[in-house]
């Protein structure tokens, strides 16, 4: 509801991209990367109010341009069957 994250003064947003912790190896993988779709379709469909931000200063900027700064965070291991390289992956 962005009207109302706007009229909250809200400057950033969080999005979870939590899978189930019952699911594991590629199925939580994959899980996790149909979140990040999602939220990236959100912000595709929203570019005049929300911006992606990976660092502080994309938040500042985010905020400067009066769009509200918008994070992902995976949430445990499992979304990433426990790999670092998955998990760089996903960062590039």
């Amino acid at each position: 509801d962005i009207a109302r994250l706007r009229a909250g003064g809200v400057g950033a947003q969080f999005w979870s991209v939590y899978v189930r912790s019952d699911l594991g190896g590629d199925e939580a993988v994959s899980a996790t990367l149909e979140q990040i779709d999602c939220v990236d379709q959100l912000l595709a469909r929203h570019p005049a109010d929300l911006a992606r931000a990976e660092s502080a200063d994309a938040m500042e900027k985010a905020r400067g341009e009066g769009r509200i700064a918008s994070l992902k965070g995976a949430e445990g291991g499992h979304s990433i069957n426990n790999s670092l390289a998955t998990l760089r992956a996903l960062y590039a």
